[in-house]
């Protein structure tokens, strides 16, 4: 995985009811970890958006990006029981990772083999600007 994946920054649009008590945070945008253009993300970003509309899913929108915001990445948390079908959706959208945040603590995890690591409490990686 790219190590600046666990700098990362995130701005979020909780559901009404405030954020989960567990929740993963995946992205369609840049699959495997190619950079593209912007018009091809948010095409891949409504195709996300979509799955996660027919399947049933609660879903509200996240932000992952760069601690300054110059790069960011739209997606969606996403209220799952467990981070496995999160990890499912990344390897679906051919993502390198994907968050999962439970009681406040967020962990990178590796979509390829599940390896996760802790990169911070959730309120400590807001991003500020």
């Amino acid at each position: 995985m790219n190590d600046e994946y666990s700098n990362v920054r995130f701005r979020a649009e909780p559901p009404a009811g405030g954020l989960p008590e567990r929740f993963g945070v995946v992205t369609a945008c840049n699959p495997d970890g190619v950079s593209d253009l912007d018009e091809k993300n948010r095409a891949r970003t409504e195709v996300l958006r979509a799955r996660l509309e027919a399947a049933g899913l609660a879903f509200f929108p996240v932000t992952g990006g760069s601690p300054d915001f110059s790069h960011r990445e739209p997606g969606f948390g996403l209220v799952a029981p467990s981070i496995e079908r999160v990890i499912e959706l990344g390897r679906e959208f051919h993502q390198e990772a994907v968050f999962w945040v439970e009681n406040g603590e967020v962990q990178l995890v590796s979509c390829v083999s599940a390896a996760s690591q802790v990169v911070g409490r959730w309120r400590e990686l807001q991003f500020a600007g």
